[in-house]
């Protein structure tokens, strides 16, 4: 917990819940659940299962539910799976839906392309080869050049 009258900045890895009630600026990433009280403040980036707004959070968040209660207000990028605002609660900002697909098509997109040995070839390499009809062949010698080399 996080008292009242209390300024911390800094980062934290945390494997336990959190209560805020004074002031935290930096870095939190935590395991469980993140509960920030009426006079909470957080500024900053924060990685969490969960994160209850009843004070302020000001900055990025990733997590999977994300309650802004009836006196919160969260300001910044939002990722959430769930998220739930109560009558009065305020939210400015953007917010992406956190989902499976996503971090998928992310991890997809970090991989290098793999040629399969003994596969289909793609456009490019038929195209390579002259096995195209002229019409799809629109790439230059140079090009096939560049893409021969590499």
């Amino acid at each position: 917990m996080i008292a009242p009258g209390t300024i911390v900045d800094g980062t934290f890895k945390l494997s336990c819940n959190l209560h805020i009630d004074g002031e935290v600026a930096g870095t939190v990433d935590c395991q469980s659940t993140v509960t920030i009280g009426r006079k909470g403040m957080l500024k900053g980036q924060l990685m969490a299962n969960k994160l209850v707004v009843s004070g302020v959070f000001d900055g990025r968040c990733n997590v999977d539910s994300l309650e802004i209660t009836k006196t919160g207000k969260v300001m910044g990028e939002i990722r959430a799976t769930e998220l739930i605002i109560a009558k009065g609660g305020r939210f400015t900002g953007h917010c992406r839906e956190k989902d499976a697909a996503e971090q998928v098509v992310t991890q997809a997109q970090q991989e290098p392309v793999k040629r399969v040995e003994g596969g289909a070839k793609s456009t490019i390499e038929r195209c390579l080869d002259g096995k195209l009809p002229a019409s799809n062949q629109a790439v230059s010698t140079a090009e096939k050049e560049r893409l021969k080399t590499g």
